[in-house]
């Protein structure tokens, strides 16, 4: 709830309205949202998009570039990215062309994002955390100089 009006607040994951768009844009019942998780790794969530709300299939999950799972490359999956710059062509070396690979740059934009939440609110269903989340565990670096 926000403050102080108290008004109802209904988060949508940034993905999950990503996969919304590319299934009104492409008519793709499963999509793949994957980023940059840097360190040679990818982020990948899976949505199943043939309702009124896009349903996530499974968890997020890092995974190392070369190890993308050919569960996700069959046919009839669109593949989206918002880091398709970095990441493009190991995408491609991957083959995860066996579904669709939607290559440019997309980004979720606000009206998806608020269609999304008032589809969730309309439907009953539980918003997203309102949290960030991080899929990579903190990196700290020492000093190099000590103080003194």
């Amino acid at each position: 709830v926000s403050l102080p009006a108290g008004t109802p607040v209904h988060g949508v994951s940034s993905g999950a309205a990503l996969a919304w768009r590319t299934h009104h844009e492409t008519s793709a019942s499963r999509v793949v949202v994957v980023g940059d998780a840097r360190r040679n790794e990818l982020w990948i969530g899976r949505f199943r998009c043939d309702g009124a709300y896009p349903a996530q299939e499974g968890i997020w999950e890092v995974v190392p570039h070369d190890r993308v799972s050919s569960e996700w490359t069959e046919g009839g999956v669109v593949w989206v990215s918002p880091d398709w710059h970095r990441i493009g062509a190991s995408l491609k070396a991957a083959g995860v062309g066996g579904g669709r690979l939607i290559e440019a740059r997309c980004h979720p934009r606000a009206r998806d994002v608020a269609e999304l939440a008032a589809a969730g609110v309309a439907a009953g269903l539980a918003p997203a955390p309102l949290v960030p989340m991080y899929l990579n565990p903190a990196v700290v670096v020492a000093p190099r100089f000590a103080a003194g």
